[in-house]
């Protein structure tokens, strides 16, 4: 009898052990904000930069699964500044997010902020060139916005909430841990991410109205680039790093979704991400996609 009841308690421990470990997933994924803090402005240039991230390879493209690291990637690339990987996750992060930064001894969170950091930091250094007439600035800051408070979520909804995602999620996570942790972080992610996007709002959609927004969106990126090489200029800015961040998984992945297709309907797209990709991530292509 005491045995019995010493296994029934052993294993009742670990289910509420393994229960805990679930939802603490769940709610990192849904979105932990963590400590509300203010990030410095500027630094030293002559500080290393380490950008922290997890560091997901998507077959076929330069950047990684996620869009903020890999617009981060893209700016540090485009701006001619050496930088190094370092793998991290959300508990690490000085306010619950990632990407983040390490600038010497200082942390810069939030793909916003790290531009604006860089900016200011290296100013005159920066190959990219910022656009100097109001108007342009506008732009700028209409097409970051468009990806990163809107494209970002109905982009989410395909990942996150369709069996095109799901499948998408277990390469994804294939790739870090084998079954059944792959089983595991698929479902919280899943679960989480479905949560923050019932937050959001987007979930208050239907399927078809959603793909009606993404449809609208990629119209509006493919006439304001037109048959430029990049949105603003003749070199590149911030907003063609945060637009290839958002879309390169879609152009070049291999998977073939519902995403990826109406991507591909704007050739302009297409033809922007990869010279992109050609330019800046060569290297990485050629090293089998070693994030490291």
């Amino acid at each position: 009898m005491n045995t019995y009841l010493i296994v029934a308690g052993c294993v009742l421990a670990v289910a509420l052990l393994a229960a805990v470990f679930y939802f603490r997933l769940v709610s990192a994924f849904t979105g932990n904000l963590g400590k509300r803090r203010t990030n410095p402005a500027t630094g030293n240039p002559g500080d290393t930069i380490e950008l922290h991230a997890v560091f997901l390879p998507v077959p076929g493209c330069g950047g990684t699964a996620s869009p903020f690291t890999t617009k981060i990637e893209a700016y540090l690339r485009m701006a001619g500044l050496p930088y190094k990987n370092k793998s991290s996750d959300l508990a690490s992060s000085p306010n619950g997010r990632i990407p983040w930064m390490q600038h010497g001894n200082q942390q810069i969170s939030d793909s916003r902020f790290i531009v604006r950091f860089l900016h200011n930091t290296y100013g005159s250094q920066l190959r990219t060139r910022e656009p100097q007439d109001p108007v342009d600035q506008a732009l700028s800051t209409t097409i970051q916005r468009l990806c990163e408070q809107h494209m970002y979520f109905t982009s989410l909804y395909h990942v996150a909430s369709t069996p095109d995602g799901r499948q998408q999620a277990v390469k994804m996570f294939g790739s870090m841990a084998s079954w059944p942790m792959v089983e595991v972080l698929t479902r919280a992610w899943s679960q989480g991410r479905t949560t923050q996007l019932r937050y959001q709002g987007v979930l208050t959609n239907s399927h078809e109205d959603i793909n009606l927004l993404i449809a609208e969106d990629l119209a509006a990126l493919s006439a304001l680039l037109g048959d430029k090489t990049y949105f603003l200029g003749p070199q590149p800015t911030v907003a063609d790093a945060c637009v290839f961040g958002f879309i390169q998984t879609h152009t070049h992945g291999l998977d073939d979704t519902a995403l990826s297709r109406a991507v591909k309907k704007h050739q302009n797209l297409v033809k922007f991400a990869d010279n992109i990709q050609k330019t800046y991530f060569a290297d990485r292509l050629e090293k089998g996609l070693k994030l490291d």
